[in-house]
């Protein structure tokens, strides 16, 4: 599935690719690169944010860190859109592309539109997924 959302924006260069994971400060779990248009789009206040540098998203759901930087982190609380780990609720968007709902990704229908929205390049999962990649590794298991 990683292939679906394979056009990465011009900015980002396909960056996040050639970094390692790094350990979340909070809870030690591997926390992945993420680029930082993703972060500017779901932080609350992005201008107080240092862009210089990298950030990486953790997404271990007991862990209320989501977003590090070299030099600063952001918590759930700092955050306008979760992503779908952290937010276990059934109404909780899992594809932020599509509006899709967890409950709502268990219907296969959404989820084969979702599949074929991504697969022709119908998404923005870069920017509007705030854990940065694409939604469909949230979707329920059949």
């Amino acid at each position: 599935m990683s292939s679906c959302c394979n056009t990465p924006p011009p900015e980002a260069g396909n960056k996040t690719a050639k970094r390692k994971p790094t350990d979340c400060p909070q809870c030690g779990q591997r926390a992945m690169p993420i680029e930082p248009i993703t972060v500017l789009h779901h932080a609350r206040q992005p201008w107080l944010l240092e862009w210089k540098g990298h950030w990486w998203v953790c997404e271990n759901p007991a862990c209320d860190q989501v977003y590090i930087h070299e030099r600063q982190q952001l918590t759930t609380a700092q955050l306008r859109d979760l992503p779908a780990g952290k937010n276990a609720s059934p109404e909780a968007p899992v594809c932020f592309c599509f509006g899709v709902s967890r409950q709502q990704a268990t219907d296969p229908v959404v989820r084969e539109f979702v599949v074929q929205m991504t697969r022709s390049g119908q998404c923005d999962c870069t920017i509007r997924n705030p854990a940065g990649r694409c939604c469909l590794k949230d979707f329920p298991r059949k």
